[in-house]
């Protein structure tokens, strides 16, 4: 009995993994959740955007120095790379020349229709997260991350 269940639970985190795939990152992506240290952060109209095709990344950020951050948004661009279910992104183009050759390195989590997904990203001992829907959600019903 104990091997059957052992058995089970290893198909089940088999079947219902959520961790990334070749071409899951793939499509534009609108942001529709982040916080910074557990603290929810406004988001701003239009969405932020990423769009993942073939290895590279174009993305849009509203720049948070301004007193109204939702004033000057952004685009920006870089490569990315999916790995054993870890994507690392590294800028190549950005309004910050500093970030220019900066790598982030996270592993997406998926809900099971592939169409959401979050992401924590470590700056020292801050933490990014976002959780990230795919443009068609608004057009059709996706699973939620909560």
């Amino acid at each position: 009995m104990k091997l059957l269940m052992i058995g089970l639970l290893s198909i089940s985190i088999n079947l219902f993994s959520h961790s990334a795939k070749d071409q899951d990152m793939e499509g534009a992506w609108i942001l529709v959740e982040s916080k910074w240290n557990t603290e929810l952060m406004q988001l701003c109209k239009p969405e932020m955007t990423k769009i993942y095709s073939q290895g590279v990344v174009l993305y849009t950020w509203y720049e948070a120095i301004e007193s109204n951050a939702c004033n000057k948004l952004s685009i920006g661009q870089g490569t990315y790379t999916l790995t054993d279910g870890v994507v690392t992104e590294t800028i190549t183009n950005h309004s910050n020349k500093n970030l220019i050759g900066e790598s982030f390195t996270y592993k997406p989590n998926f809900m099971f229709d592939k169409k959401s997904f979050i992401q924590e990203v470590s700056f020292g001992e801050d933490i990014l997260f976002e959780r990230w829907a795919n443009k068609s959600c608004d057009q059709e019903k996706c699973a939620r991350i909560n």
